[in-house]
């Protein structure tokens, strides 16, 4: 019996029908989605977060909260506020910095930037901090999965911070992102889902995960006590390839250009050996406009102590002023 071209048509239909709900199940396509059976957090609204604020010690002219909310799954992230009282905040900065750094470093970066009327959110990510210990952090990051699931889980951690900081007089709605090397794997992200995030600063980030598994234990002869992301990764093939479909989706390179018509400020250094000229160069080409491309005569921390930190934060801060609109000649 012959087939009807009809019967064809429909089989034809149920079949990429199948197929679309078959790649939103199992995540693929070229949406970056992570698989549904993965163990990392998805940010949805509308949750109870109940906020607590504990008064720390000020730091200079900034009045310093510890702050927790309940994240996604009802874990309480710790947060610390840092709140200029010389003038009035008119924004708010959420900054991350690299793999391991708590909520409390670079106590001299939210005093700079208060000067400019920033008010800054920092978070612990998870298993650093208040909510693990460095070998904690750096056992989770020994597969793919583990490394994987502290970007993505902090993703979501920080949506539901952008939950709270819209109910603080201090943000007025008005909130920006800065983050360095792990930190900036984790903006990326978070400004290409949200555009409550209204400017980006994004340091030491390349374009692939492929490229930052490969060159890290080469950079860890250079820089002292670099976390080593997957190990094996750089001298087995095998767990290269797995590596690189697991990490992939979260590629910054295909996420970066999500951030348009946002501003975007990338920044590297142009000794850096974790990302090196090639991959910077890789990632600005994958940005859309408005962006900014900064580079400086330095290695992988735009922070470190040396000729280019007083130039960088000076480029920061200007991005920052003309992107959140505020009053502060510089």
């Amino acid at each position: 019996m012959r087939d009807h071209p009809a019967r064809h048509g429909l089989a034809m239909v149920a079949l990429l029908v199948g197929c679309a709900w078959a790649l939103l199940a199992c995540g693929g396509g070229d949406d970056g989605q992570p698989q549904r059976a993965d163990k990392v957090l998805h940010y949805r609204s509308g949750l109870h977060l109940k906020p607590k604020r504990t008064p720390r010690p000020n730091e200079g002219s900034l009045r310093i909260e510890k702050v927790t909310y309940s994240s996604v799954d009802g874990k309480r992230v710790p947060a610390l506020f840092a709140i200029p009282t010389v003038s009035e905040p008119l924004a708010c900065l959420i900054y991350q910095g690299g793999f391991g750094a708590t909520k409390e470093a670079l106590p001299e970066l939210r005093r700079g930037l208060a000067d400019a009327r920033l008010a800054t959110f920092t978070i612990d990510p998870r298993n650093v901090g208040d909510r693990g210990s460095a070998e904690e952090a750096a056992s989770a990051i020994v597969t793919p999965e583990g490394l994987r699931a502290m970007i993505v889980d902090t993703v979501a951690d920080l949506r539901v911070a952008l939950d709270y900081l819209g109910r603080r007089p201090e943000c007025k709605k008005n909130i920006g992102y800065l983050g360095s090397s792990f930190g900036a794997y984790v903006g990326v992200l978070l400004a290409a889902q949200d555009a409550r995030i209204k400017g980006t600063v994004l340091a030491g980030m390349g374009a692939t995960y492929e490229q930052l598994l490969l060159v890290r234990p080469l950079a860890a002869k250079e820089i002292e006590n670099l976390p080593d992301y997957v190990p094996q990764a750089a001298s087995d093939p095998k767990v290269l390839r797995r590596s690189v479909r697991i990490l992939s989706p979260y590629d910054p390179e295909k996420w970066i250009s999500r951030i348009s018509p946002r501003p975007v400020m990338l920044l590297n250094g142009r000794y850096d050996p974790v990302v090196l000229p090639g991959d910077a160069m890789q990632i600005a080409a994958a940005a859309e406009t408005p962006r900014t491309i900064s580079y400086y005569n330095g290695g992988h921390d735009p922070f470190a102590r040396g000729p280019a930190l007083t130039s960088n934060l000076i480029r920061i801060a200007r991005f920052l002023v003309t992107t959140l609109n505020l009053p502060y000649p510089i």
